[in-house]
């Protein structure tokens, strides 16, 4: 009912209006949870990932191989966002949820899977789903945000999930101290939060069905 209009002219709150706004409102709230605990993991992981995966290998890679898989992730994560996104932007529904959801369990699976994988070439294949899956999956989680609390700004919405994100590494990296050397325990810890990251999609509602419900 509402024709399109120049992106100039298209209505955005002022910045302390548009926080106030977007905090008011249960899905951004649900998406600042999911940016807590999924870059939390993140951080943690990426800061960790050498000790973490030759423990998990029992020493069997070494410190270029566990660089590669880094390089894996990051590299596999670029490409996971370009196709993830055209995949649900796609949708002629303009849903997000069901591919989050989607996405991120076969991530998190990806995730766990390093586990069990002792060799590089399983870990390389572990590393490859969660950084498509998840670490791509992430903008999804940013349009979700950003639409959720519209007509606050993609730039203050964006801002204010990454600074969560940011606050996140800390705080988990903090807590990777309580475990110690066992790294093996460690992991295990982060996988459950990026379990309880995917079940907070659950809770949440789809942004374009929902209207002007928060």
């Amino acid at each position: 009912p509402t024709p399109p209009c120049p992106e100039e002219l298209a209505e955005r709150s002022a910045f302390l209006e548009g926080i106030k706004y977007a905090l008011k409102k249960k899905n951004f709230i649900l998406a600042l949870l999911m940016f807590f605990f999924v870059f939390g993991v993140f951080n943690t992981f990426f800061t960790l990932i050498e000790p973490i995966l030759r423990d998990l290998s029992g020493n069997s890679v070494d410190a270029t191989q566990v660089g590669i898989i880094g390089v894996i992730i990051l590299g596999i994560g670029i490409v996971g966002s370009l196709v993830l996104s055209m995949i649900s932007d796609r949708d002629k529904q303009h849903r997000r949820l069901p591919y989050m959801i989607i996405f991120n369990i076969i991530g998190c699976i990806g995730f766990a899977l390093f586990l069990v994988m002792k060799g590089f070439g399983g870990m390389a294949v572990a590393a490859a789903l969660y950084g498509f899956f998840i670490v791509g999956g992430a903008p999804l989680t940013l349009t979700f945000a950003a639409e959720s609390c519209y007509p606050t700004s993609e730039g203050t919405s964006e801002g204010l999930l990454m600074f969560m994100g940011n606050v996140a590494g800390v705080v988990f990296l903090g807590a990777a101290g309580l475990f110690g050397t066992n790294q093996r325990l460690l992991m295990m810890a982060m996988i459950i939060v990026t379990v309880l990251y995917i079940a907070l999609m659950f809770v949440a509602k789809e942004v374009k069905l929902e209207k002007s419900e928060s």
